[in-house]
């Protein structure tokens, strides 16, 4: 487990290291990543203790490998949720434009017919 402190009024965060051995296409590898992201600092001791507890010393659990990139691996799959929170306000940006789009050309229509 790791800890820092960024600042005097800031409260302390903690964060843990993971190196795991896998194989792979019987070549044999090594990783420090949890995920994609990386692993997440927590202002809770707690919170960062079990992820230490998850994967204790000499355990064995399964990992994510690139096939294109067998040196790439990682412990936990991140959520695809960000990528669908920045598209979804999309939706309402271009049906938006669509209607005001639809009503301009509504207005200009209605004007030529005069």
């Amino acid at each position: 487990m790791d800890q820092r402190k960024i600042g005097a009024d800031v409260v302390t965060e903690y964060n843990f290291g993971v190196l795991y051995g896998y194989s792979f296409g019987n070549k044999a590898y090594t990783s420090e990543r949890y995920s994609l992201r990386g692993a997440p600092w927590s202002s809770s001791e707690s919170r960062a203790r079990k992820r230490v507890e998850k994967f204790p010393v000499g355990s064995t659990c399964p990992c994510y490998v690139d096939s294109d990139n067998p040196a790439a691996a990682v412990l936990k799959l991140d959520s695809k949720a960000p990528g669908y929170s920045l598209w979804f306000p999309l939706i309402f940006v271009v049906g938006g434009l669509g209607i005001i789009g639809g009503a301009l050309r509504s207005e200009r229509n209605a004007r030529a017919k005069e």
